[in-house]
């Protein structure tokens, strides 16, 4: 065994361990809906996602911040955008500046636009901030106040039922 599978043990034992803190301390807050974050595999996706949550919720681009998970490639240059599991140490310790400042940022809406359930995406949610938390089901649904069963190749399907509910909920 090599020392990153200890890693990413060590980051999964943390995860099990908050995950069961906050579940049991899930508030949920009645604010209206002004700044969005949203985490996105696909770097091609998020223009499109930009465009879509603008036009829907009647947002502008400084109100919508994204992040966008990539596989680690050694050597290779990364936007500042982008995390990938070498952004975490031992036991979750955070090593990227702008993954730490997108956790404490205090969005008032956080959509994971994900289709798989992976460990650093599923913690980046769980740690984040964010007053509402909008998933798909299946993936770990301790971490959302809202779930919505949409493919998430269907963007645009999946906005338009996320302002459905944002309206039913009175966050619009």
């Amino acid at each position: 065994m090599n020392l990153k599978h200890f890693k990413s043990k060590s980051i999964q034992k943390y995860y099990q361990k908050e995950i069961l803190s906050q579940s049991n301390n899930i508030q949920f807050s009645a604010s209206k809906v002004k700044k969005i974050g949203f985490i996105v595999e696909d770097d091609q996706q998020k223009d499109q996602i930009v465009k879509l949550l603008k036009k829907e919720l009647g947002l502008n681009e400084t109100q919508i911040h994204f992040l966008i998970y990539t596989e680690y490639v050694k050597g290779e240059e990364v936007d500042r955008y982008y995390f990938s599991e070498n952004d975490f140490g031992w036991n979750a310790a955070l090593k990227s500046n702008y993954v730490e400042d997108f956790i404490k940022k205090d969005f008032d809406l956080l959509i994971n636009f994900s289709d798989i359930d992976n460990l650093y995406i599923n913690l980046v949610v769980l740690l984040s901030k964010a007053k509402f938390k909008v998933g798909k089901p299946g993936i770990d649904d301790a971490l959302y106040q809202l779930m919505i069963a949409c493919d998430m190749t269907q963007i645009p399907t999946f906005v338009k039922e996320l302002k459905k509910y944002l309206h039913i909920l009175n966050k619009l």
